[in-house]
């Protein structure tokens, strides 16, 4: 993560490369915690809710708008100046 961050010439105002590999362990790992836990309860959810729909249909439905969203977020970011909602 950080070389890519490095290439991207991505930095934090008065820190050190070695500061920002630390400040990014310190976030990463919690983050792929917590997101682990997240898709555990959805999981958990999906099979609670089988007699209503599929437990994989769910994931499935889940995954695919979290895949939209970031195509979305990815567009936004080349083409800052287009109006992808319609609302501003």
């Amino acid at each position: 993560m950080k070389s890519k961050l490095l290439q991207q010439d991505v930095s934090i105002d008065g820190l050190r490369d070695e500061a920002l590999e630390r400040r990014l362990n310190k976030h990463i790992f919690p983050s792929s915690i917590l997101g682990g836990l997240l898709l555990a309860g959805l999981c958990i959810v999906a099979e609670c809710v089988c007699p209503l729909a599929s437990g994989i249909g769910l994931i499935m439905s889940t995954c695919i708008v979290y895949h939209y969203f970031e195509m979305v977020a990815e567009e936004k970011q080349r083409y800052p100046q287009q109006d992808f909602w319609g609302l501003a």
